[in-house]
């Protein structure tokens, strides 16, 4: 008889799943090649278990229903039945985090064996949401809600078509928030040196890992692993941090459990202080208004928190604030009987942390020399970077519209001076930073073409006048040309202006940095020859800024500047012949875009109409 088929088990599978399905029939045997027919799917090949069954191994692609029967050596014997093709739920092969912030917000990440279809969603307890951002085609990202209590999570996919059981919890964990960090001022040795911080926070668990994060401009720079002290406090070491100059950083911790990060808050990573000198080295018993002037390295990183300690050899400490004038410290010494006293500079935030230490000697009172100005001089200043630019003193004159720093020499000068006075105006002491001397810093002046007078204003308002006075001599510049040329330096420059014979030697030509001295040609006309660049500037062109100054002035505000270049050289000219109007390029190096070329055909000149560092484009002329 022929071959038939009754029923399939199972009725129904899911697709891009492996699945053994048996067909039922009978006189299947005797069979040489049977074959189980999908369809017009695929054709698999069949195993005859007996006379009545069939089993074949499928793995069906496409959802739908299809018709199933079997073929004996290619050609069809059996009637056929339907086999309904479901569409498969994903497994969820990971959930990252699982640990998530109990306040809401944490992203978790879920990975799935195959890619989700529209309509997922994600349920949690009374939460219910969509997948937010598809990673690749199996994984997805969403939200967590907020919430306190462990919670079971299931994936409804494909529009409520089945469920999927992940047998994940997500559990809530308080908002990791730290609240200060000590010391958030710290030195450390050139090198780098052991140094531990103290971060205080929000309920810590002992059995937890945490980890310090050093960030600097927005980039993780370390990750530490921390030492739990208690639920309020745990400690990271710094051993990683080496360092030559100051450096601002941002301290976060973050758990391990839900890789949460805290806010984070600033610390300060210095070099150690030193103190290199004190002035005076004495001062009077049980006086008032006494200052010192301590000389030293690596102030300029904590200057809003610097503490004077004054510890007597009797035991008694007395502190003061330290004000910080670039590499000095001027602090008001405390009232002490005599004897001597060990002086140190310390932070306000650092932990058991304090500089080398000098001597202070306090002496009886003395009829001391009344005290008097010798000279003063002009010291540059760059308002810029507050840093002192010093290149020697320079005569006693200025521009009047720019930035100084006066310095008085002294003689038998025991306390710190009030003010500077030039003329009727007074000027706020910086400090007496070496012995004999005080330094005071003016800007904008507004001094007039004329003489003044300058003194030192003392504490108890008596002033003292210098022997000679400020001279001041304004200058006004107009144009200056030509300001491009070669990078080897030595292109002449005319400068015109007013009030230049009066600085006569004494004037310079600043290119950026370097600078050459000018010559004075008359009142209102100087030149000078440009410096060569030793900038790496790749064969093309560099501009600087460009201006002219006494060396007395170091701010200067300036809309010129200069252009240097490469010499130009031709390689090549192309095409090399071509009638009126053919367009010629010329290759090359060093040609400045900014600059004007023309191209000389015989005794016929036209313009440039395209300018590139490596390229001049010209059209030939018509030759009559």
């Amino acid at each position: 008889e022929k071959p038939s088929i009754t029923k399939i088990v199972p009725l129904a599978i899911e697709a891009e799943e492996i699945v053994e399905i048996i067909i039922y029939g009978n006189n299947f045997l005797p069979l040489i090649d049977a074959s189980c027919v999908l369809g017009s799917l695929s054709t698999v090949r069949a195993e005859v278990i007996s006379d009545t069954e069939i089993r074949c191994i499928v793995l069906p692609t496409v959802v739908g229903v299809i018709m199933v029967f079997v073929t004996l050596n290619g050609v069809d014997i059996s009637n056929e039945l339907p086999l309904a093709i479901r569409d498969s739920a994903p497994i969820v092969l990971a959930v990252e985090p699982v640990f998530v912030s109990a306040s809401g917000g944490t992203v978790v990440t879920v990975t799935l064996s195959k890619s989700a279809r529209p309509g997922t969603l994600i349920k949690l307890s009374n939460f219910t949401a969509e997948p937010q951002e598809h990673i690749g085609n199996s994984s997805f990202t969403f939200t967590a809600p907020s919430g306190s209590e462990p919670t079971h999570m299931l994936i409804s996919h494909n529009q409520g078509h089945s469920f999927i059981d992940t047998m994940i919890e997500l559990q809530f964990l308080p908002d990791l928030v730290i609240y200060s960090v000590r010391p958030s001022v710290f030195f450390m040795n050139d090198g780098g040196r052991n140094e531990d911080i103290e971060i205080s926070g929000r309920k810590f668990e002992p059995h937890w890992r945490y980890y310090c994060i050093i960030v600097s401009n927005d980039e993780d720079v370390a990750e530490i692993e921390a030492v739990y002290r208690n639920e309020t406090s745990i400690t990271c070491n710094c051993k990683w941090l080496s360092i030559s100059r100051p450096q601002n950083y941002g301290v976060a911790v973050r758990r391990e459990k839900d890789r949460q990060t805290s806010n984070a808050l600033d610390i300060i990573a210095t070099p150690r202080i030193t103190l290199l000198s004190l002035n005076p080295s004495f001062v009077v018993e049980d006086s008032v208004n006494q200052y010192v002037s301590i000389k030293g390295k690596n102030f300029f990183a904590v200057e809003d928190s610097l503490i004077c300690r004054f510890i007597h050899d009797q035991g008694s400490i007395e502190t003061s604030i330290g004000i910080v004038f670039g590499s000095l410290v001027r602090c008001e010494v405390p009232r002490f009987p005599r004897g001597k006293v060990s002086v140190h500079v310390v932070t306000n935030d650092s932990i058991n942390e304090e500089s080398n230490e000098l001597f202070l000697e306090i002496s009886e009172q003395l009829s001391f020399p009344a005290p008097r100005l010798k000279t003063f001089a002009i010291e540059p200043y760059d308002v810029t970077n507050e840093n002192v630019y010093i290149s020697g003193f320079e005569p006693t004159q200025v521009t009047g519209d720019s930035c100084f720093r006066l310095i008085l020499r002294v003689e038998n000068l025991y306390s710190h001076p009030a003010n500077c006075s030039i003329g009727d105006t007074l000027v706020q002491v910086e400090s007496s930073w070496i012995t004999g001397s005080v330094a005071c810093l003016t800007c904008r002046q507004e001094l007039s073409d004329s003489n003044y007078s300058v003194g030192v204003v003392l504490g108890d308002g008596s002033i003292i006048l210098a022997p000679t006075k400020l001279n001041v001599f304004p200058i006004e510049f107009g144009s200056a040309g030509p300001l491009v040329g070669p990078i080897g330096g030595g292109t002449r420059i005319h400068v015109s202006g007013k009030g230049f014979r009066n600085w006569n030697g004494r004037l310079f030509c600043y290119f950026g940095s370097d600078f050459n001295v000018a010559e004075v040609v008359d009142d209102s006309n100087i030149k000078c020859n440009s410096t060569p660049s030793f900038e790496s500037i790749s064969r093309s062109s560099l501009t600087v800024p460009f201006y002219v100054a006494p060396a007395s002035v170091n701010e200067i505000s300036t809309t010129m500047s200069f252009t240097y270049h490469y010499p130009e050289e031709i390689n090549s000219i192309f095409p090399r012949a071509g009638f009126g109007g053919t367009l010629v390029t010329i290759s090359g190096s060093g040609f400045l875009v900014s600059r004007g070329y023309r191209c000389r055909f015989g005794e016929m000149m036209t313009n440039a109409i395209r300018i590139s560092e490596d390229k001049i484009i010209c059209i030939a002329p018509s030759l009559k």
